[in-house]
């Protein structure tokens, strides 16, 4: 079993961050006070069968339990904010090895509190982390128009075992993306000391061998990414590893498949496309350039025409020219039979694919997006 407590330096220095930041962290009660030890304050429980005894607080952590009869034990709250904008999202959690995943997750909603879509994961984990992490993600709605506001979920799964096994988190953070400060950086699901190691002698940031830990797909490295056929794909470039890195990107790709990579721009607050420096057959190779790698919804829109075989695999490398570092990334790809209907996407304005939805609407149509991302829209 974990056991875990502040020190009294830690608090103090936290409760400081806290004091600094109360203006833009919209959580309330992101401390984790709790009355009566069970939930933190302001936050609700959530679970089809009750069962309080899944959840305590205690000293800023909350602990949840997968020892409940409950599937879903789960923690939340509703925040209404203004959804024409981005917002940064962390939070710190520890797990031990957990039956069924303890999860991070989010919703759109509207403004009867009532979900706009199935809530989409931010963290999903069974492994045992004996140290805090960070698993953030930002925000961005692609329907503000019809959303108000967003539910945060903080849950256990559980099949009802008997084993007491628990996540924790401590310390969530919702803020606006812009007035983010520096206390919020935390890279992309771990802490953020010692995510770069400095070159011996050259006072040089070097990066970590794994920039995308979610593999582009959110799937496990090696697991096929599911395209529906005849639809477009997505393939992750976001990552709060690589900071402000020039990279140079490579894409090799087979006969029949078409991409349109697509990076956010914080000057119009839109996805603006990537056009290729040079291109050949089964290539495709962009410039090294500035790009803010940490927005979610930067990536790679892919389809495949009717004569590319149903598994094949989009490699993508990158380059960083000053310091000599390269990184290879294989996605295996399957294409599936369409699953949701063409109403549905239309409806939604979300792109299809089995583990998560792109935001169509975040692109800058009058800024020249290509044939892929028009497709969609029109769709």
């Amino acid at each position: 079993m974990l056991h875990h407590h502040l020190t009294r330096r830690s608090l103090i220095l936290f409760l400081l961050i806290c004091t600094s930041l109360t203006a833009a962290n919209l959580f309330k009660n992101s401390e984790f006070v709790s009355t009566d030890g069970i939930l933190p304050d302001g936050w609700q429980r959530i679970q089809n069968v009750a069962y309080p005894a899944a959840f305590q607080t205690r000293e800023g952590i909350l602990r949840i339990s997968e020892n409940s009869p409950a599937y879903n034990n789960m923690v939340s709250q509703h925040i209404e904010l203004d959804t024409g904008r981005s917002y940064h999202f962390e939070v710190e959690y520890q797990s031990d090895f957990l039956s069924w995943p303890g999860v991070v997750s989010y919703s759109w909603v509207d403004e009867q509190g009532k979900n706009l879509h199935e809530p989409k994961f931010i963290l999903k984990t069974q492994d045992r982390q004996t140290s805090w992490k960070k698993a953030q993600a930002v925000l961005s709605c692609p329907d503000p128009q019809k959303a108000r506001g967003i539910k945060i979920y903080l849950v256990n799964y559980s099949r009802g075992q008997t084993g007491d096994r628990p996540i924790f988190f401590r310390r969530p953070i919702l803020c606006d993306y812009q007035q983010r400060k520096t206390a919020f950086f935390s890279g992309d699901g771990v802490e953020p000391d010692g995510i770069f190691e400095t070159a011996e002698g050259s006072g040089r940031d070097i990066l970590p061998k794994i920039l995308f830990p979610h593999n582009m797909t959110n799937t496990p490295a090696g697991i096929p990414y599911k395209l529906e056929k005849g639809e477009v794909g997505f393939l992750r470039l976001d990552t709060g590893r690589i900071k402000s890195e020039q990279l140079a990107i490579q894409v090799e790709i087979p006969p029949g498949v078409s991409i349109e990579p697509y990076f956010f721009n914080s000057a119009t607050g839109f996805l603006q496309q990537e056009r290729p420096e040079k291109q050949t057959s089964g290539r495709v190779e962009f410039a090294a350039r500035r790009r803010n790698w940490l927005v979610w919804s930067n990536g790679i829109l892919f389809v495949a025409d009717d004569n590319v075989p149903e598994e094949f695999s989009i490699r993508v490398g990158l380059n960083d020219a000053d310091s000599q570092q390269t990184w290879q990334h294989e996605i295996p790809v399957r294409q599936v039979q369409g699953k949701y209907s063409g109403q549905y996407r239309k409806s939604q304005k979300f792109i299809y694919d089995s583990y998560q939805n792109f935001p169509v609407r975040r692109i800058d149509y009058a800024g020249g997006a290509g044939p892929l991302a028009i497709r969609l829209r029109n769709h």
